[in-house]
């Protein structure tokens, strides 16, 4: 698994398909384990870091349930919005362009055969665009690397952010180096011929 959260996740899918719960009992940096609420059954999961790379693997898996079925209702809880939101990316790829949050309740009915509310679903589904795309916190922390780049890439371009104290964005300038030469030359031939910008604008172009 990618990393600790991938495993849970993948963890708590596999309990919602087959219809049973777990609990976490043991938690560490670098591992954790799982193990059937009845202290009698024998199901349990041991999944630990790979070292040097971050990845997850489970060691050791007992996977037989001896416990009476009352024990293993408790599955449904297992839906929450971020597993929900792992469903959904792996189903659509963009969850952009997937479905809505009341579209995305009649999926999870169907495919995991569990009820979820409206609201887990909306925020399953901010959550799936959050981890593919960002928040819009970290795209604005990214405009001034973003413009940097761009001046590199477009010589005479001219950008400029505006902030708050603390560094709340108020509002960016942005003429790209190719759009202020074309405008230059617009200008030189609106002079040689006046015609363009008579009237009553006297002389002032009104767009670019």
């Amino acid at each position: 698994f990618g990393n600790k959260e991938d495993c849970q996740i993948s963890l708590a899918i596999y309990a919602i398909r087959n219809q049973f719960c777990f609990k976490q009992t043991r938690t560490k940096v670098d591992s954790f384990v799982v193990e059937c609420p009845d202290p009698r059954c024998d199901w349990r999961v041991t999944a630990h870091e790979i070292r040097g790379c971050g990845y997850y693997e489970i060691r050791k898996a007992q996977l037989d349930h001896s416990c009476p079925i009352e024990f293993r209702q408790g599955y449904k809880s297992k839906a929450t919005a971020r597993v929900i939101a792992a469903v959904y990316k792996a189903k659509f790829g963009d969850p952009g362009n997937g479905p809505v949050a009341l579209e995305l309740q009649k999926l999870v009915l169907e495919d995991l055969r569990v009820t979820a509310s409206y609201m887990k679903c909306y925020r399953a589904k901010e959550k799936a665009v959050i981890d593919i795309h960002g928040s819009e916190e970290d795209s604005y922390l990214k405009l001034p690397e973003y413009l940097h780049m761009l001046k590199l890439a477009n010589p005479r371009t001219m950008a400029d952010i505006e902030t708050e104290v603390d560094e709340w964005f108020l509002y960016l300038f942005l003429a790209f180096g190719a759009s202020i030469q074309g405008f230059k030359k617009l200008r030189l031939v609106l002079v040689v011929d006046g015609t363009h910008l008579g009237g009553k604008y006297k002389g002032v172009l009104l767009t670019t």
